[in-house]
């Protein structure tokens, strides 16, 4: 019989509901000729590009064909067709996130981290000295116009018409709507979304030259965020994760809660979530909204467009290395058809590709379950003979290399995910052996049984479903 494999990450409060696991791999919903409508894909890898100063990636932020980056204090330019980077100058800060945005009139470039503000115009990096400026916890850019969140207050205050230099401490508008303080914006298609923290708050530049930026009428929702860079805008879709610890999707201006029971467990049990960030990207049509939690260590990922194909919320764990921790990546950043992604602590940027299986040439740990295999009717002991994972085979590197005969692992749990069997290995097939088959005899019996198998050669994984020979007993 075919087992169905695991529709994403979906373990729940209890393993004994289900224990899902998609760790590194997302799942992919087919056409309905396919041999089986939901299959697993490796996640992309990530290729080393450009070495900047160690230190975390803060934020990065494209204009044609340069890349403009800050890793720990350090200001750089990267030319996209190249790779080459230039020095630029130092910020006052080491930590935490930068916010960018550009103003194509005068080529100006604005970038934020929170008490401060610089504008990098003219080949020159320069602290924003109007004594006006007011600190910014976000920044976005609308019309040429910077909008900055005043930390630790509801003010929102606007700089002059093309120029990120000259502010006006008049020049502000107050998301009032709930008496909290806004902690972002978020510019999407030339609006403003503003979150606070019970509220969220849309608004729209109304061509008002003492005035431009007023709500709109209808927009207002009594949810906000405690994490200032969770939000995040692909697809047409804008995303966050809210003040109860839920993510949220919206497409127009009403929101939905996108978090499935087993995230939601996972994003409670974390240590700190207030330091999310919330980055997308979208590749080979399949558009990502990523979770990182760099205090807690772990990132998720959430696939928008498989999840309508399934009519269900289809998430998966993204992680680097082989201990499942959380992954490489800080700052993500789509421009001109690449993926470049700023690592968390080492200065480096990534391309992100598909046809890479490592993490900064670091083997990578990838793990899925099947769905669990058990008598509905009788709850009857069934006896496993033979189970078969169909999985692409022939895909082994050349030899002597790491993957030149790629290994499979598998392990079972009998007691809903509590304990699991020892590790069985078996040979995938080396490069060319496509027919080869990954099979396991004399498994036991079980009443209830999940089956999990785990991957770390780099090489390309396509897993179709798993295949089992069983019997049932007498009760």
């Amino acid at each position: 019989m075919r087992i169905p494999l695991t529709f994403g990450h979906t373990t729940k409060w209890s393993s004994n509901v289900n224990q899902g696991q998609c760790i590194n791999m997302f799942p992919v919903v087919n056409s309905s000729d396919s041999k089986n409508q939901l299959t697993l894909s490796s996640a992309p890898g990530l290729e080393r590009w450009v070495q900047l100063k160690p230190g975390q990636v803060r934020g990065m932020y494209g204009v044609r064909e340069t890349i403009y980056a800050v890793s720990d204090n350090t200001f750089y330019s990267v030319n996209t067709l190249s790779g080459a980077s230039t020095l630029i100058g130092t910020i006052s800060s080491n930590t935490d996130k930068i916010w960018m945005g550009y103003n194509y009139t005068n080529q100006q470039l604005i970038i934020g981290d929170d008490a401060n503000g610089w504008v990098y115009e003219d080949s020159a990096l320069t602290a924003i000295a109007d004594v006006d400026f007011p600190g910014c916890s976000s920044l976005a850019t609308i019309d040429e116009y910077g909008i900055v969140t005043v930390p630790n207050t509801s003010q929102v205050n606007i700089s002059s018409l093309y120029d990120f230099t000259a502010w006006d401490g008049t020049d502000y508008v107050n998301a009032g709507g709930h008496p909290d303080d806004v902690k972002s914006v978020l510019a999407d298609h030339r609006e403003a979304w503003f979150f606070g923290e019970k509220s969220v708050e849309v608004f729209r530049n109304v061509g008002d030259a003492d005035a431009p930026f007023q709500r709109i009428d209808g927009t207002f929702q009594e949810v906000g965020t405690n994490a200032s860079a969770s939000p995040a805008s692909g697809d047409n879709v804008i995303f966050w994760l809210d003040d109860t610890l839920q993510v949220r999707m919206a497409q127009g201006y009403a929101s939905r809660i996108i978090s499935t029971p087993a995230i939601s467990k996972i994003i409670s049990s974390l240590s700190r979530t207030d330091d999310a960030i919330g980055v997308t990207y979208t590749q080979d049509g399949h558009t990502f909204y990523v979770l990182i939690f760099p205090s807690a260590d772990m990132t998720i990922a959430y696939d928008v467009g498989q999840s309508v194909k399934a009519q269900q919320d289809l998430w998966h764990i993204k992680s680097s290395g082989v201990a499942e921790k959380r992954w490489r990546g800080n700052s993500v950043l789509d421009h001109n058809g690449v993926v470049y992604v700023g690592d968390y602590n080492n200065g480096r940027i990534y391309k992100l590709k598909r046809d890479v299986y490592n993490d900064n040439t670091e083997a990578v740990r990838k793990v899925f379950t099947s769905q669990e295999v058990f008598d509905p009717e009788e709850r009857r002991e069934l006896f496993h003979y033979e189970l078969e994972i169909e999985i692409e085979a022939g895909v082994g590197l050349t030899a002597s290399t790491q993957g030149d005969d790629p290994m499979i692992m598998m392990q079972y749990s009998d007691d809903g995910g509590h304990t699991w069997s020892y590790e069985s290995w078996r040979s995938m097939g080396k490069i060319g052996a496509y027919t080869g088959r990954a099979r396991w005899y004399g498994l036991g019996a079980s009443r209830n049984r999940v089956y999990k198998f785990a991957i770390t050669d780099p090489i390309k994984i396509e897993a179709v479903s798993a295949y089992l020979k069983a019997k049932a007993g007498t009760e």
